[in-house]
């Protein structure tokens, strides 16, 4: 199994170690492409731990959609931030629905989780389906997490 090089450079870069990167590695689809974003600090890293279900309507000019799912690699021990959204509207009818719920994690322990974001759209002039692969990673600087 031979990962893209970028991302595996990128993943030992971060400063994991070489038995977290190869756990990482091991859960990853080498025919694809991911993003790789580090951070020491945990309002950083629970801004980003979000999963994401957001839906618009409108009638007569369509609609588009934006899915996040998680999934925890290194260190499963983590509750992501949960976000949904859906609005429709019509002349006469408007409907709104959202809920928001924050991270929950250690701030001293060291995480590796994969996100992936599936954006759709079939509004007259904007069409689109597009998929994003984002590797976010968690190790705490020194005192940081202190709280």
């Amino acid at each position: 199994m031979c990962l893209k090089s970028e991302t595996e450079t990128a993943l030992r870069e971060t400063g994991l170690s070489g038995e977290n990167v190869s756990a990482v590695l091991s859960k990853l689809d080498p025919s694809l492409s991911y993003n790789v974003y580090r951070t020491g600090e945990a309002g950083v890293f629970a801004g980003w731990a979000k999963t994401l279900d957001y839906e618009s309507k409108k009638a007569g000019y369509g609609s588009r959609r934006v899915k996040i799912t998680g999934e925890p690699i290194v260190n499963i021990n983590i509750e992501f931030a949960r976000e949904t959204h859906y609005d429709y509207s019509d002349p006469g009818v408007s409907l709104l629905n959202e809920e928001k719920r924050i991270a929950n994690f250690n701030m001293g322990g060291t995480y590796v989780s994969l996100f992936v974001k599936h954006e759709t759209s079939d509004v007259s002039g904007d069409v689109y389906d597009r998929i994003t692969r984002n590797l976010y990673i968690y190790i705490p600087d020194e005192g940081r997490h202190a709280l």
